[in-house]
């Protein structure tokens, strides 16, 4: 556990708008044995570029109702989940919410696990939708590395009556994020083709505990202010605002050979190969000053700026005198 007790998890939250693919039974997958879980993925095409993958995990545990009247959540059996707790009339389902009418009284709250079936049964590929989620971020160890791992998860799914059209004149594009996380470094990164950005080094924090994973954010090569003020003005432990653009783009270009082959042949204009990249990012776009200059004294929130420390995420070291001494018979460790 970190040495500072007091930790805030950070929470990215994300929007997508945009067509339902990959919806089939390859994305689903179940607990066959007892039954105790089932999970969907899909993707959703926010443009005709972009797809962003998406995912809920339904676990058939205890269901939470929240009453705003009495400030506080309320904890039943699964089974029971379709009855509010008895004297909270206001209470509602602590769930995910679901709307494949395309209404206004058309949402339900609903249990992790019964959402995934609620999402199989009334979505299907060519729906459109917007769907509101949360970044969820976890890590493992694997031959001395740590690989980290990033999902989207579905809080709220709603389907749109009226098609979403990638080449109507007023389409815009909705694949974005927003949430807080430690900045702690800032790197030029060039690619082929001349092209550059600038790679983010970020922590976010996943538990109270101070449990956190190191990933990465990058700022556009078109951010030329905002990557020249990050180098000169953000420091390692700052925690920073951020809102953002979600790429994961296929991107086709034709690769021109102009060496000869054993035949002599070579490339011609407009016939070049094919060769398709894939670009996976989440860009920074929008930097909020007032949360790192001022944090947010609505929620109990302290300036970002020089919040944490490396010390804060030191591993507490092992204390010598706390052991037990199991060599001492005289002494009882444990009275």
């Amino acid at each position: 556990m970190a040495k500072k007790t007091e930790f805030k998890p950070n929470r990215i939250n994300f929007k997508v708008r945009g067509i339902i693919t990959r919806l089939g039974d390859r994305g689903y997958a179940e607990d066959e044995n007892q039954g105790m879980w089932q999970r969907i993925r899909f993707g959703i095409k926010t443009s005709k570029t972009n797809e962003v993958p998406v995912e809920l995990f339904g676990y058939k545990g205890d269901a939470f109702f929240w009453s705003k009247e009495k400030g506080q959540s309320f904890k039943v059996d699964y089974e029971d989940r379709h009855n509010k707790p008895k004297g909270v009339k206001d209470a509602h389902m602590m769930g995910v919410g679901v709307n494949h009418k395309g209404t206004k009284d058309g949402l339900e709250n609903l249990h992790k696990y019964d959402a995934v079936e609620a999402i199989m049964e009334n979505f299907a590929d060519g729906d459109s939708v917007q769907i509101t989620g949360q970044v969820e971020y976890s890590s493992y160890e694997k031959e001395d590395e740590t690989i980290v791992q990033k999902s989207y998860s579905i809080n709220r799914i709603t389907k749109f009556n009226e098609p979403i059209d990638f080449d109507k004149e007023d389409f815009k594009e909705v694949s974005s994020f927003e949430g807080t996380f430690i900045f702690l470094d800032i790197d030029k990164v060039k690619e082929e083709g001349g092209s550059s950005y600038d790679d983010v080094t970020a922590r976010v924090v996943t538990k109270k505990d101070g449990t956190f994973v190191d990933t990465d954010f990058q700022v556009p090569e078109r951010k030329t202010k905002m990557s020249k003020a990050f180098k000169k003005a953000l420091k390692w432990g700052d925690e920073i605002k951020v809102k953002g653009l979600l790429r994961n783009e296929a991107i086709e270009v034709e690769v021109e050979d102009e060496e000869e082959d054993e035949w002599g042949s070579e490339e011609v204009a407009g016939y070049g190969k094919p060769i398709t990249t894939y670009k996976r990012s989440m860009d920074i776009v929008h930097f909020d000053q007032d949360y790192w200059k001022d944090g947010d004294d609505s929620k109990g929130i302290p300036p970002g700026k020089g919040k944490y420390n490396e010390e804060d995420f030191e591993v507490d070291p092992f204390n010598e005198e706390d052991a037990l001494d199991f060599d001492d018979d005289d002494d009882d460790d444990w009275a």
